[in-house]
């Protein structure tokens, strides 16, 4: 089968699953939101920002190096599978031992016992870890979204359970633990073989070699995405850090929904035409442009609509999130197309390039978001736009250009076409909203034909861009049949 065909497969089992675990995730959101207090959200989203930080050190940035290498001897496996159980472990002790220091730091008492309990994830997590990396290495999505959509549900039904009878952020870290024990078994049910650790170090080295940039890239890009929540959470307490955290939460849900089958398929595939340039090229710029025709138009739909977003799936007591949130969402939209980079990366074996990039960002981004904070969450997050919109050209120059060879006109195109037409969409969609007196009037009629108008225009502007990918999204029955013959 040609790797347009797996493509083509691989991107009907990865929409359909990442679709239906975001529409999960979504609902369990607005449900956390609704029935959480702003200061047990704020505290909520220091235990998984902090949680994460672990996660970075579990595979010692390895997991790239196996599906980047194309030919592995099963020693080396075994060799690699007892590294990731034994950091795991080690792991979790270091989370157990720190976390009343961590609760010192944000003066919050309660953080310490829940991350004493969620370090437990990090070590029911690795058994499954190494079954998922080598799924996604011979390109068997339909188990990688079996494995993936059992966590989202068992996590989504414990969470619920718990938070519905008063458990608080205590049953949503159970909940979360539930979901990695799924993850953990699914991944270990589903494995075509079982890989035994053993205690062998021979050969490891160039995985270690190109795990380091590769783990340093993932920390320094985790410390720059989350500093805004961090600090925050050191200045403003954890009830800003709860406002704060849902406008994050909630603009990333597109991003999450949309770039994941961009990038599960297109990264094992450019890794096999790595060395064949025109291919490299141009199936990053069909990811390019994918993502910018997709992300776009729904950024700007919620930027236009995010009051009525936030009063009507939130509440009323998330209003003063609103600001941020469209600040976020225009974030967003260029962050979006920045994420497909490191898929590029990896699949031209350098990570150090995102490892150099995301260490010189660690250097600038914080201090900067630091002078927005003087300003408040608001601030904050114009810090974030003002930051991305500044480094577009920067990302194009030293890290797109030299991996794939693609010019400045190629990869503006890519961009800027799906720009200019959900901007002609968006202004539509706000001429209406004005002649309906949006924002006072909130109805369902001015929602819905905003969002009527946008999509209208949308589709028929974008009859000419990305038809096989959006084909691929919908997972067309005609391209189906073809592709299974």
């Amino acid at each position: 089968m040609s790797y347009k065909a797996i493509a083509i497969k691989g991107a009907r089992w990865t929409a359909a699953g990442t679709l239906t675990s975001n529409v999960v995730r979504l609902v369990q959101f607005m449900l956390l939101a609704r029935w959480l207090t702003k200061d047990e959200y704020g505290l909520m989203s220091l235990v998984f920002v902090v949680r994460g930080l672990t996660y970075l050190f579990l595979d010692l940035g390895t997991n790239a190096a196996i599906i980047h290498r194309q030919n592995i001897p099963e020693k080396q496996l075994r060799g690699l599978y007892f590294v990731h159980l034994a950091v795991s472990t080690l792991l979790m002790i270091l989370l157990i031992v720190l976390a009343p220091y961590i609760a010192g730091y944000y003066q919050s008492p309660e953080l310490a016992p829940l991350l004493r309990l969620t370090s437990w994830t990090v070590l029911l997590v690795a058994p499954g870890n190494l079954y998922v990396v080598l799924l996604q290495k011979h390109l068997k999505f339909g188990a990688l979204v079996a494995v993936n959509l059992s966590a989202v549900v068992v996590n989504f039904l414990v969470t619920v359970g718990l938070v519905f009878w008063g458990y608080g952020v205590s049953g949503v870290v159970y909940g979360d633990m539930a979901g990695v024990v799924a993850f953990t078994l699914v991944a270990l049910a589903l494995a075509p073989r079982r890989i035994m650790p053993a205690m062998s170090f021979s050969g490891l080295k160039p995985f270690f070699s190109f795990g380091m940039y590769q783990m340093g890239e993932h920390l320094s890009n985790y410390l720059v995405s989350q500093f805004d929540v961090l600090l925050i959470g050191r200045l403003m307490g954890t009830a800003e850090v709860g406002l704060y955290s849902m406008a994050k939460n909630l603009t990333a849900k597109p991003f999450q929904l949309i770039n994941p089958v961009i990038n599960r398929v297109s990264f094992p595939i450019m890794a096999k035409v790595q060395d064949v340039q025109w291919q490299l090229r141009s199936y990053y710029l069909k990811g390019v442009r994918f993502a910018a025709s997709a992300n776009y138009p729904v950024y700007l739909l919620l930027y236009l609509l995010a009051d009525w977003v936030v009063v009507y799936f939130f509440g009323e007591k998330w209003l003063g999130a609103v600001p941020v949130v469209r600040l976020l969402a225009v974030y967003r939209m260029f962050t979006s197309i920045v994420n497909l980079i490191g898929s590029l990366q990896l699949a031209r074996g350098r990570a150090d390039m995102g490892f150099y990039w995301n260490l010189a960002l660690l250097l600038l981004v914080p201090p900067v978001i630091y002078v927005g904070s003087g300003w408040g969450v608001t601030g904050v997050a114009a810090t974030l736009v003002v930051l991305e919109v500044f480094l577009f050209g920067f990302v194009w120059y030293f890290m797109v250009r030299p991996l794939a060879g693609i010019g400045w006109g190629d990869y503006t195109r890519a961009v800027g076409g799906p720009l200019l037409m959900a901007l002609v969409a968006g202004i539509l969609g706000e001429i209406w909203l004005s002649l309906r007196g949006y924002p006072a009037a909130r109805d369902l009629v001015t929602v819905a034909g905003a969002v009527v108008i946008m999509a209208g225009v949308i589709l028929i502007l974008y009859r000419r861009w990305n038809r096989l990918f959006l084909e691929l999204l919908v997972g067309a029955v005609s391209r189906s049949k073809k592709v299974d013959e």
